[in-house]
């Protein structure tokens, strides 16, 4: 009879490690697991001990990245703003009825803005409230020379004057997907 169990959080994390980072596919993870006597157990065992262990494995990546963010921010004083937008519709809608405006601090470890508006409300830093030195990320609909309304631009232009590595993340993002 295969012993299917996993012995302690450490082995969990082992396991979670090689198939995530690690970059194994379950049935090799398992397979690993078993000749280096971690673990013995199938693939879809070990499927189910990760899904069970997803907000475990969550909350150690959390405070990782905020154990992280904290030591790079700490010197400049500098904050590390995340944005996005997504669509939301109700049900049985053909498309996009309102749109989720929301802006992350990975020190913070939580939202810190979070704005609703309606499908014409276009995705741009204007709806970010931001300070001198700020650091943020958007994707592409965020690098749209002009923006929405053209009002983008001079957001970019000071971020870009401020910090030599906005310059590049710009130009990287002018190129568009595939160039």
């Amino acid at each position: 009879m295969r012993r299917r169990n996993v012995a302690d959080a450490a082995t969990l994390l082992r396991l979670a490690l090689a198939y995530g980072p690690g970059a194994m596919s379950l049935r090799s993870a398992a397979a690993w697991a078993g000749v280096n006597d971690v673990a013995s157990l199938s693939d879809v065992a070990l499927v189910k001990r990760l899904r069970g262990a997803a907000d475990w494995l969550g909350d150690i990546a959390g405070a990782l990245l905020q154990n992280a963010c904290a030591k790079s921010a700490a010197p400049t004083g500098r904050r590390l703003r995340v944005v996005d937008g997504s669509s939301i519709s109700r049900p049985g809608s053909a498309g996009t009825d309102w749109r989720l405006h929301a802006t992350y601090e990975p020190v913070l470890a939580r939202f810190t803005d979070l704005e609703i508006s309606d499908v014409r409300g276009g995705e741009s830093f204007l709806r970010v409230p931001l300070r001198q030195g700020d650091i943020v990320v958007g994707d592409r609909a965020y690098a749209r020379e002009g923006g929405k309304a053209g009002q983008s631009a001079p957001l970019q232009q000071q971020a870009a004057a401020d910090d030599p590595h906005c310059r590049r993340l710009r130009h990287a993002a002018d190129l568009g997907p595939g160039r």
